[in-house]
């Protein structure tokens, strides 16, 4: 299995792309620029980028609630939420315990939030926060709900990430206010990476899906205003490929085991004058990573 670097399995990750990333970032001659990913769900190639020394800083934004209060307590209270991880018992009756603290998400117990996030999305299918129980609530699955709670892994990743704080920046922002209010203050030097939900499956991956008008006004926006370097990724169908006529695009098939495994295909927008890496496709290139201790 790859290594990641992120404590959080997310439906679409894209830790897998951080190897062409870095390409493009080389390709377009950005010499050590911020990086900004306003859906940043688990943030695997961020983190990728970061470690790698590719990137300064990276700008961490989710409208949830629920992902935001994980990223801040990373860098603010990691010991906190290395301790719950350390002690929490990986039992049904602790999943529906947490479960409870998920839907109400008490922004005064920020704490126990990021906490029930990250413990569900570890035992939760495919990550998935409102999905269900690995092994089910019998426990009678194949794989049980603890298959991907690894503790010492967890909590060597969180206390990696707290030491990069000073370089790691979260916000919980739509992803067009983000955009608009805060992407363009940063340098000439800086990389957007956007990863909106899908178009097709979003409402069954993401409490936070579009409607084509929001996919619409994105695609505004980045056509029109953004004068940072980009990059989209969405699931390839018509809407998008309307959207986004004119701009050079990749097409790929990518795994995924959301609901079922299986492949499905991808494609990747590129900024207008940007190069392009000769790959392809975003997986033919180098997936090198610096920590190789880190595990799945």
């Amino acid at each position: 299995m790859p290594v990641t670097y992120t404590p959080l399995r997310y439906p679409g990750g894209k830790n897998a792309l951080a190897g062409f990333l870095r390409e493009v970032i080389r390709a377009n001659e950005l010499s050590f620029p911020n990086y900004v990913e306003p859906y940043c769900g688990g943030a695997g190639a961020a983190l990728n980028l970061l470690f790698s020394e590719t990137v300064s800083d990276i700008y961490l934004n989710d409208i949830n609630s629920a992902v935001y209060a994980f990223w801040y307590l990373c860098l603010n209270e990691p010991d906190a939420l290395c301790r719950k991880v350390e002690r929490v018992p990986v039992t049904v009756r602790e999943w529906n315990r947490q479960r409870s603290i998920l839907l109400k998400k008490n922004p005064k117990r920020l704490l126990d939030l990021a906490f029930a996030t990250l413990f569900l999305n570890r035992v939760n299918r495919s990550g998935i926060l409102s999905g269900g129980l690995i092994g089910g609530r019998r426990q009678t699955g194949r794989w049980k709900m603890n298959a991907r709670f690894n503790r010492k892994a967890l909590i060597d990743k969180i206390r990696l990430i707290a030491r990069y704080k000073t370089r790691i920046h979260v916000s919980n922002l739509d992803a067009l206010t983000f955009l608009r209010q805060h992407v363009h203050r940063l340098s000439p030097q800086t990389f957007v990476y956007l990863d909106p939900p899908y178009v097709e499956k979003g409402h069954s991956l993401y409490e936070n899906h579009y409607s084509i008008d929001d996919h619409r006004q994105i695609a505004g926006h980045l056509r029109t205003q953004l004068k940072h370097p980009w990059l989209i990724s969405y699931d390839a169908c018509a809407v998008i490929r309307r959207l986004y006529a004119g701009l050079f695009r990749l097409e790929y098939r990518i795994n995924y085991s959301a609901h079922a495994h299986g492949t499905g295909r991808e494609i990747i927008v590129f900024g207008p004058n940007m190069k392009v890496p000769a790959y392809r496709t975003p997986l033919d290139a180098p997936r090198s990573s610096v920590l190789t201790h880190l595990v799945r």
